[in-house]
């Protein structure tokens, strides 16, 4: 399974997402690698830290920039799921990974600015349909702040309801376990946030279909 993690807006959770997804399965058992391909390099960073305090289980990561498919496919061949970042933003390696990808998960957060962006990513999706027709789109809501009330959200599920994107009934909340899962090359599922653990593990059982 090839699973693209991407968005048109930055700093949504894209390797939040990738690396507790790959977490979740690495400790199925399962065979996984994740493909880097945002130049920012947050999952390779995460994936080096990882290496670096010998935490296991290792998870493999490669850096890629450009056209990804043919890496993709290649990868699709060597392991059961192939998890792929690319930049949040319209770009070549978003539209090329589109092409071969089982799925696309796209983080909002549930803003209007996010939510924006939300149009250009269907007709992205609707396009690559046309070559790609076992694409498909889900959605998930990132850094739900619910202290906050739940008027934002209910917002974003609405109108998702309108939308080509199947948005997940799991959320990522805001959360500071994420961060620092992020920064010391770790998933919230070895943290001691149950809320956190909680919230990854009801995602990655929807995504996964487990």
């Amino acid at each position: 399974m090839i699973l693209l993690i991407g968005s048109q807006k930055g700093g949504v959770g894209k390797s939040t997402l990738c690396t507790n997804l790959a977490f979740f399965l690495a400790k199925k058992g399962r065979s996984l690698i994740l493909v880097d391909g945002d130049s920012q390099e947050s999952l390779s960073r995460w994936a080096s830290d990882r290496e670096e305090s010998e935490i296991s289980p290792q998870i493999s990561c490669i850096k890629k920039n450009g056209r990804l498919k043919a890496t993709l496919m290649d990868l699709s061949q060597k392991y059961e799921y192939v998890i792929c970042d690319t930049a949040g933003r319209d770009s070549v390696e978003l539209r090329t990974a589109l092409v071969v990808s089982d799925a696309i998960v796209s983080p909002f957060r549930p803003t209007q600015t996010d939510l924006d962006t939300l149009c250009h990513l269907e007709n992205l999706v609707e396009e690559v349909k046309d070559f790609n027709e076992k694409l498909k789109a889900f959605a998930v809501l990132s850094m739900v702040n619910r202290s906050k009330g739940k008027k934002e959200e209910i917002f974003a599920r609405d109108l998702f309801e309108r939308s080509n994107f199947k948005l997940m009934e799991s959320f990522i909340g805001d959360r500071k376990a994420y961060q620092k899962a992020m920064g010391t090359g770790e998933s919230v599922l070895e943290l001691d946030d149950k809320k956190a653990k909680d919230e990854i593990l009801k995602l990655c059982e929807e995504v996964f279909n487990v």
